[in-house]
């Protein structure tokens, strides 16, 4: 069969624009074309495998697209690979990429689901948007030199993904664990979903990039990190034994009433900036709980948020919050150093009559930094009597004697 016959060719036969039999299972493109156009092979379901001659340098978008029988493709001389260009190639089980490729464009690889192995190249720069999520036997990823850019979700619902693993002179991240980081180590930008975490394997602190670490919440070795599909979290959680560490990206915006209560074992939560609310008993009976850091961005603790957390040493109360319900810390018997961090002068009314009832106050010191220390009202002293207060705090804040008053 002529190439007339099977190809629709454009500019002197340098472009395929569309194959005129969508039930062919091989194909071998002519020498001298230089660009496959958009959709050119899209849907052809039967096509196995394909051949490019050197002179193949660009792949438009989609033009691969649903070849759901598609094994075997040499992409080494290929520059350009267009959006969705192999998008839902479910036999593509490897790839071989020219090492002048600087970019994978959206979806470009997605739901390739027997991609086993790819070979990033040298000079890549850019992984776009789920350029590879769903590719759900991808074990591995090696993070070549130049690559500074990987845009949200590029390799969500890799279920088996174990590693990142990050070429030592890469400027914009690195990997510790097979967790990939941005370069400071900071920012978590990816934990590979088929890892198996272990408890030190997320520092304490670590933020995480914009889109979280998962799609979907996951529970690995005790380790809960919730994804995406957890914005509001409620009460699925709650007397769940199997929890040790939680960790709380920023996509999450509220903790719902009674989300983490009775989980005795869960020793240690992982704020990121985001969260704005923690409600009613959200975390009452937390038994293990020994000390917590809210993120500045929470305005709001709903009344015994963390009641009865009975080994609750250290808390703070972070710079955003308006609201601070009754008994919040109740029962709370090992409570013995709560961190202020707001200014009262500018919210007056943040506490209720309440918040501080069931701490032994004997044994609990108020820390209040020295900008913060001044010009408090006499009512808001009252809320302190019987506290220690922190020597950095103005003699205004010591507790009253109410025998001398």
């Amino acid at each position: 069969m002529s190439e007339r016959d099977l190809f629709v060719l454009r500019k002197r036969g340098t472009i395929v624009i569309d194959v005129k039999d969508r039930n062919l299972t091989e194909v071998t493109i002519p020498e001298g074309v230089v660009k496959l156009r958009e959709g050119a092979f899209k849907d052809c379901k039967q096509l196995k495998e394909v051949h490019l001659p050197e002179t193949v340098k660009e792949i438009g978008d989609a033009v691969f697209r649903g070849c759901t029988s598609l094994q075997s493709i040499n992409l080494e001389n290929v520059h350009s690979i267009g959006n969705n260009a192999f998008n839902g190639c479910e036999s593509l089980q490897s790839i071989s990429l020219s090492e002048d490729l600087d970019e994978i464009k959206d979806h470009a690889f997605e739901s390739c689901s027997s991609l086993e192995s790819v070979v990033l190249p040298t000079g890549l720069l850019s992984i776009g948007v789920k350029a590879f999520a769903d590719c759900t036997s991808l074990r591995r990823i090696a993070i070549p030199k130049y690559l500074d850019t990987i845009k949200r979700n590029a390799f969500s619902g890799c279920n088996v993904l174990e590693s990142f693993e990050v070429d030592q002179d890469n400027q914009t991240y690195t990997s510790s664990n097979g967790i990939l980081f941005t370069k400071d180590s900071k920012t978590i930008v990816k934990v590979p979903e088929g890892k198996v975490l272990k408890n030190d394997d997320i520092p304490e602190g670590a933020d995480f990039a914009e889109w979280g670490p998962f799609n979907e919440t996951t529970i690995y070795n005790g380790i809960c990190v919730l994804g995406k599909d957890m914005q509001y979290v409620d009460r699925r959680f709650a007397n769940n034994q199997e929890i040790v560490k939680l960790v709380v990206p920023q996509q999450v915006k509220g903790i719902n009433s009674g989300a983490f209560k009775n989980c005795k074992n869960l020793h240690e939560i992982i704020f990121t900036e985001g969260i704005d609310f923690i409600e009613a008993s959200a975390f009452e009976g937390c038994d293990a709980l020994e000390r917590v850091k809210l993120p500045s961005s929470l305005t709001y603790l709903g009344a015994a948020s963390f009641a009865h957390c009975i080994n609750l040493k250290q808390i703070n109360l972070p710079s955003n919050l308006r609201s601070l319900l009754m008994n919040v810390f109740d029962g709370c018997v090992s409570l013995t150093d709560i961190n202020l961090e707001i200014s009262f002068i500018a919210h007056p009314d943040l506490f209720d009559s309440k918040s501080f009832d069931g701490i032994d106050r004997s044994k609990c010191t108020i820390h209040v930094p020295e900008r913060l220390s001044y010009g408090f009202s006499q009512y808001e002293v009252s809320v302190f009597n019987g506290f220690n207060i922190d020597q950095r705090v103005s003699p205004l804040l010591q507790p009253r004697n109410p025998i001398n008053d």
